[in-house]
């Protein structure tokens, strides 16, 4: 981001040992990006209101589907956080 953001109350970030590299819903950080060089990725669906908890594991489900048909890729079992 080309200047400081200011985070809402108990907004969700996502960070690395380094960094923020997203701001739930929308900003992603290029050092998430996907690339050629790609060989590990960690997927993260996250409920907004209104979306049902079953429709949030189902896209989760539909994306590491995606990855096993086309990349050979080995999900990992998804983790379900209490939502509110």
């Amino acid at each position: 981001m080309e200047k400081p953001v200011v985070l809402r109350k108990n907004q969700v970030i996502l960070t690395d040992s380094e960094q923020v590299i997203a701001i739930y819903p929308y900003r992603d950080s290029d050092a998430t990006k996907v690339t050629i060089g790609t060989k590990n990725i960690h997927i993260v669906t996250c409920g907004v209101p209104k979306v049902k908890k079953q429709k949030v594991i189902e896209a989760y489900e539909m994306c590491t589907g995606y990855l096993k048909e086309y990349t050979g890729g080995v999900p990992s079992v998804a983790e379900v956080f209490p939502g509110e």
